[in-house]
C-alpha cells in the first residue's frame, strides 16, 4: 500500500460548503488520532473544491473509511472517488452513496512473472 496517494474526487450534484464537510472531516480524522490533523484537512479541502490532491500518510483503506463517513452526512450524494498511489498496482476506484460503497475495484494485487 501506498503512503502517497493521488485522490480525484467528483461529486454527482453540487457539493455542499467546503467548511460544512470540512467540519465532518476534522471530526472524523480527531476520532481516528490521524496524525496531523490540520495538513490532511487542507489536503482535503484542496480535494472537495478543485477535484484532486495528494495525501501523505493515508492508505486506501483510510480514505474509503472517510469518504464513506462524510456520505453518512450526505446520503443523496454520489461521491466518485479514484485513487493512485506511488506504487504501480495501487490504483482503486469507489463510489459511495446512501451511506456506503457501492462499488469498489482495487487496489491491485502486485502480480509475479
Amino acid at each position: 500500500m501506498s503512503y502517497y496517494t493521488r485522490v480525484r474526487i467528483e461529486l454527482s450534484d453540487a457539493s455542499s460548503a467546503v467548511d460544512e464537510v470540512a467540519s465532518i472531516v476534522r471530526s472524523w480524522l480527531t476520532a481516528q488520532r490521524v496524525y496531523a490533523v490540520e495538513d490532511v484537512l487542507e489536503d482535503f479541502r484542496r480535494g472537495w473544491i478543485q477535484g484532486e490532491t495528494d495525501f501523505n500518510n493515508l492508505v486506501c483503506e483510510d480514505i474509503e473509511e472517510m469518504m464513506a463517513n462524510i456520505s453518512t452526512h450526505y446520503p443523496e450524494l454520489r461521491i466518485y472517488v479514484r485513487g493512485m498511489g506511488e506504487e504501480f498496482h495501487d490504483v482503486w476506484l469507489r463510489i459511495f452513496e446512501n451511506r456506503k460503497a457501492v462499488f469498489k475495484l482495487g487496489p491491485f494485487e502486485q502480480f509475479q512473472t
